[in-house]
């Protein structure tokens, strides 16, 4: 009997010995899969970041674009909205409202094929502090600055070029039109 269980044993032990070669060549062309989709996955985020690198350009171009069309032909200015015909370097808006104690509060977009971005926090000019540096976050695209004011005194507010220090927009607060716009193209002057 124990020869007999010897002879079983090595029955299914060779018997066996064909499904571990097909295991483990199973397993390696299992591994070699791996691999390739580790490859295949690396290749797809290096071609995601390429694209967005190109996707930034674009957009900055497209900006410049927008801009240099606004400056070719720039809208009217009107009672509620001062509109620069030049580019502004540095800009910075500027209150006349050092009679009393209006807060003019700012909100600073830039515009973009896709819309409108707003940049940074909105700011305000108050009779302590009657003008703002006006951020550039990229230069020469096209921005749009929104004003407002709760009590509407009669003041002018303009928008300066910090090169030369003169105005280039500006648009008066009345106390039925205590909000409005400025539209410029602007680049830093650092």
């Amino acid at each position: 009997m124990g020869s007999m269980g010897a002879v079983a044993a090595a029955v299914l032990w060779l018997a066996a010995a064909p499904a571990r070669a097909e295991e483990s060549e199973a397993a390696r062309e299992l591994e070699k899969l791996r691999g390739q989709m580790r490859d295949v996955e690396t290749s797809i985020q290096t071609m995601h970041k390429e694209l967005a690198r190109e996707m930034a350009f674009v957009r900055d171009r497209m900006s410049l674009v927008i801009a240099t069309t606004f400056l070719t032909s720039p809208p009217p200015s009107s009672d509620t909205v001062g509109v620069a015909r030049v580019p502004v370097f540095g800009p910075r808006l500027e209150a006349d409202n050092s009679r009393h104690r209006d807060a003019l509060n700012v909100r600073v977009k830039r515009v973009e094929a896709s819309g409108l971005r707003v940049i940074g926090p909105d700011l305000e000019a108050t009779s302590g502090q009657p003008f703002v540096a006006l951020p550039v976050d990229q230069n020469g695209a096209l921005y749009v600055v929104e004003w407002w004011t709760s009590e509407g005194f009669t003041y002018p507010v303009q928008i300066r070029d910090g090169a030369s220090e003169q105005p280039v927009a500006t648009v008066q607060v009345r106390p039925l039109q205590n909000k409005g716009r400025f539209l410029y193209v602007g680049y830093r002057l650092d």
